[in-house]
């Protein structure tokens, strides 16, 4: 029968398999060596003699973050004396899934295993191994298979959701705790210039207790800022009653709406 499982990732495996600390008990420490064991298994030292892969390394080369499901299939034969049974496979990483066949393969028998890989916001070197544990051993995997190759973003910043044309922005909200006489609290929001000209933010419609700056004052093209907002303690009067304002971002090509942020100074 042809299964699909979602991958056992063996890290989470290690950490519900580890003894839990109660109350009266000795503290239980694993090893380095123990460890490393557990989430790199070795495998059998006969293994090769059991089932033979044409090959045990797909490497998918550069794919994109868009790409779909990538179908790694690594085939098989039985070249041992005996029926052997694939019971489970389990893979370092979640983005990675599994199909096989769980039936016994009689000698000279052959068959398939493929891994999906899912490069959804994933990014930088994959290196995912999967761990192929038959009827021989419960313990030991009897091979170990691997994918390698290299996700491509097609968007770098991707982590700042917000785009003000060429600016992009992680957050167009802040809120500030109660503010006390005299003090200087600021905020900052990380943002990026993705245009191909450098960019000088100002800022209109600020309360006169509030100073906007960026660091660095210019901010070039495809390069990493922070906007900061800071607020005047010592002119701030309403502190028992917060405040909310908005003020809009200057020096970028951009609808009002886009280019607004709000703001919260939360009351005492």
């Amino acid at each position: 029968m042809m299964h699909r499982f979602h991958c056992f990732i063996v890290i989470l495996t290690i950490l519900v398999s580890l003894p839990v600390r109660t109350l009266g008990q000795a503290e239980f420490r694993y090893s380095r060596a123990q460890i490393d064991s557990m989430m790199n298994p070795k495998p059998l030292k006969n293994g090769d003699l059991l089932l033979d892969f044409k090959q045990k390394s797909y490497d998918l080369g550069n794919v994109k973050d868009s790409d779909e499901i990538h179908r790694c299939q690594f085939c098989f034969k039985n070249i041992s004396d005996r029926a052997i049974k694939i019971t489970h496979i389990k893979t370092t990483c979640g983005c990675t899934d599994v199909i096989f066949d769980s039936t016994f393969y009689n000698p000279q028998e052959s068959g398939i295993i493929t891994l999906l890989y899912s490069p959804e916001k994933r990014g930088g070197e994959i290196d995912i191994k999967g761990f192929v544990y038959s009827s021989e051993s419960e313990t030991s995997p009897t091979t170990i298979l691997t994918l390698k190759g290299n996700v491509i973003k097609n968007d770098k910043w991707d982590y700042l959701p917000y785009s003000m044309g060429a600016l992009r922005i992680k957050r167009k909200r802040v809120t500030f705790e109660p503010i006390g006489e005299g003090l200087k609290p600021e905020m900052r929001i990380v943002c990026a210039n993705s245009g191909n000209e450098s960019i000088k933010l100002t800022a209109t419609n600020l309360p006169h207790y509030v100073k906007f700056a960026t660091a660095p004052e210019i901010i070039e093209p495809n390069t990493e800022a922070e906007i900061i907002i800071t607020i005047d303690g010592s002119t701030f009067e309403n502190r028992i009653n917060g405040a909310e304002f908005s003020f809009q971002i200057e020096g970028i090509e951009a609808q009002t709406i886009e280019r607004t942020i709000k703001v919260t100074i939360e009351k005492r």
